[in-house]
């Protein structure tokens, strides 16, 4: 017995090989919650399987040299594979069995959420949250990784966070990451989720729209920001006067948005402002 990924009402093709070729040893449908058997069913199958939603439970051979080495996953009406699991050394426990109707419960595979594709600018950094879950029960310990990123990008190997910080070296340009979540069970299984990061160009460092706002003489200068990062802001007083000054002292960014005052403002007619953010 085991768990489909698939999800429920679609039915599960046992193989001795990893291709799928042949005959299968066996197959059967995938239960929705809900569902009742008579007692015509094994044991194992009225208690442990019927009503259990996307579980599945069927008999194997005794006989059984291989061991089962793939699991395949169908769809109901049209047959189409949905999802695939196959182990080079064979289930454990279904090589020559002899535990007679006792069930085996085989490790399902964890499942990654999905994530979408996400735009930032270059000099942002971008935080991602990665769920996922094991249909096992109890649930199995899970660990996160990386298969496939950008150079400089992590990922919590407990929580799943996927962290990066594109340069100005990765403007206009598309990543891709792939992550990979891995439970404990034996035989550990794995499943993996692909997105991309696309850094874009200068223009995008900012993403909403900073302000100037006026109380008597003083100025002040707002912008979006990423927490931690390091903002100059310059100012002249022509477009043509160069070159620009320093406002003050450094800003660094507590919030999503930061300001600076400035306080000499007022006594001049008109005054430029930019602002610049530092690299690291």
């Amino acid at each position: 017995m085991g768990y489909s990924p698939a999800g429920p009402k679609q039915f599960v093709a046992l193989y001795d090989n990893e291709e799928g070729g042949g005959r299968p040893v066996s197959a059967t449908y995938v239960e929705a919650t809900g569902a009742v058997v008579d007692d015509k069913y094994a044991p194992f199958y009225e208690t442990d399987v019927a009503g259990r939603n996307g579980w599945w439970g069927t008999l194997i051979p005794n006989d059984f040299a291989s061991g089962l080495r793939r699991v395949e996953s169908r769809g109901l009406l049209d047959g189409a594979v949905v999802h695939t699991t196959e182990l080079e050394e064979g289930w454990p426990g279904t090589v020559n069995p002899n535990g007679g109707l006792d069930p085996l419960v085989l490790n399902a595979p964890p499942r990654l959420d999905p994530v979408s594709d996400v735009e930032v600018g270059p000099g942002s950094r971008v935080v991602l949250p990665n769920s996922a879950f094991d249909p096992d029960a109890p649930p199995q310990v899970l660990s996160f990784s990386l298969i496939v990123a950008p150079a400089g990008a992590d990922i919590g190997s407990q929580t799943g966070e996927f962290e990066w910080k594109p340069g100005f070296d990765r403007m206009n340009t598309t990543n891709t990451v792939t992550v990979k979540v891995t439970d404990d069970g034996s035989p550990m299984l794995h499943d993996t989720r692909t997105f991309a990061v696309r850094v874009g160009g200068e223009d995008d460092q900012f993403a909403a729209d900073g302000g100037l706002n006026q109380v008597g003489d003083e100025f002040t200068v707002t912008w979006p920001s990423d927490v931690g990062a390091t903002y100059r802001v310059q100012y002249v007083h022509s477009p043509t006067a160069f070159p620009w000054l320093v406002l003050g002292s450094d800003v660094v960014a507590t919030e999503s948005f930061s300001s600076k005052a400035d306080a000499g403002a007022g006594s001049v007619t008109q005054r430029y402002y930019r602002v610049l953010r530092l690299l690291e």
